[in-house]
């Protein structure tokens, strides 16, 4: 959106070509700004799901009684999600 901005201010509107231009410019920053928000808002929510994840996982791997009791387990790692199961 940046790029887009400069140019836009780059721009001084002599015809109908340069009203078109910036008027080009103007819908591309606006869609550039949107479709960066929408990653920003699914990053936080990534981040927020690997952090309750990894809350779960740490929770369940401290309690002894369920790793006695063989239940299955998911182990969280970097770019990985194990579940392990005893039988």
């Amino acid at each position: 959106m940046s790029a887009q901005q400069t140019n836009f201010d780059d721009l001084a509107p002599r015809s109908l070509k340069d009203m078109q231009r910036l008027a080009s410019l103007k819908d591309t920053g606006e869609r550039d700004a949107k479709v960066a928000n929408v990653f920003f808002v699914l990053t936080g929510v990534g981040v927020a799901a690997t952090a309750i994840l990894v809350y779960l996982d740490l929770r369940r791997t401290r309690s002894a009684e369920r790793a006695a009791a063989k239940e299955p387990t998911v182990i969280v790692g970097a770019g990985s999600v194990q579940l392990q199961l005893a039988f």
